[in-house]
């Protein structure tokens, strides 16, 4: 639907008449109130402009202010400014998953500092929050990023909002896990690299290691990196087996997880030589030594009865 009054600047023309020249100015007055005033739809008092009629006059105290603001097109120039000036406008703004443009505002001032607004789902950008409220979460990584810059955003995970982070090289890191930081063992080892760097924490092959610097003397040489690691065995009733852990043990854990008398060992190495006692006795008993990166243990019942499962919990060193 176009507008009801013509505004067109070839009228008159030279050879109306002069007596039509009052139907033109009419006419004008018409043309322009309505296009500030109504929609271009037909639908009267909808316009950008506050700018009613009252019967043949325009009289409201409050004419000429804006009901809305409405901008024709994203600005492709956005032309610098002059000293005093600025600007509101919108500019084209590619969404996250690179699924639609959409024209978002914004300001610029008269040095030229550009601000975006809003965002493409209608949210506001805000510079300082106490908080960071995500939108509905992406179905998938972004698009590529541009040089130097990355993304945080939340993506849908087994049907929960998780946070996510992308470089400019498209690498995406999953950083929660229903609610969790997602710093597991599991994580760290499918990632198959060090935490933090070469010389502090790693996780490989299920075991965890913390790396000490060498602090050299003249006595040891240094200090080896300590480690921790855990793991089960089956028990065959035989005397004198030894279990390698793969670093030199320094102590030893190891219980019975499937139950039975006494079902704990703790082995304790000391200048007094390697020994154990069991949780419900105060006895010392020589059932488990310790051989450098293995454990050995005797046919007894709390440490290798056959067809019993033991769990093991070792602290040593490489």
């Amino acid at each position: 639907m176009a507008w009801t009054y013509t505004y067109d600047t070839n009228t008159p023309l030279g050879s109306t008449s002069p007596t039509g020249g009052d139907d033109r100015i009419r006419e004008t007055k018409l043309a322009i109130q309505e296009r500030l005033n109504d929609a271009y739809d037909g639908t009267d008092d909808a316009g950008d402009q506050f700018w009613p009629l009252n019967g043949t006059e325009v009289d409201e105290q409050y004419a000429c202010q804006h009901r809305y603001l409405t901008f024709r097109a994203p600005d492709p120039t956005n032309a610098n400014l002059n000293s005093g000036e600025g600007r509101l406008y919108t500019s084209d703004i590619t969404e996250l998953d690179g699924a639609d443009v959409f024209a978002e505002l914004h300001w610029k001032n008269e040095n030229n500092d550009t601000l975006q607004i809003t965002w493409t789902d209608g949210s506001v950008c805000e510079l300082y929050h106490p908080f960071v409220r995500f939108a509905a979460p992406l179905a998938a990584k972004p698009d590529p990023v541009n040089v130097n810059t990355g993304i945080l955003y939340t993506k849908d995970v087994s049907a929960k909002a998780e946070l996510h982070w992308v470089d400019e090289d498209e690498q995406e890191c999953q950083l929660t896990t229903v609610g969790i930081l997602n710093i597991t063992a599991a994580a760290i080892n499918a990632a198959d690299t060090n935490i933090v760097d070469d010389s502090t924490l790693t996780h490989t092959a299920g075991v965890l290691e913390i790396k000490v610097p060498t602090v050299v003397d003249g006595d040891t040489g240094g200090i080896a990196a300590p480690v921790i690691q855990r793991g089960t065995y089956t028990g065959n009733g035989a005397d004198d087996r030894a279990i390698d852990v793969g670093f030199t043990i320094r102590h030893l854990t190891i219980k019975r997880v499937d139950g039975g008398v006494n079902p704990g060992v703790e082995l304790i190495s000391a200048t007094a030589g390697n020994y154990a006692w069991s949780q419900a006795s105060a006895a010392i008993v020589t059932i488990v030594t310790l051989a450098g990166t293995t454990f050995v243990v005797d046919d007894d019942d709390r440490v290798n009865g056959s067809g019993k499962t033991y769990a093991w919990f070792a602290v040593g060193e490489r």
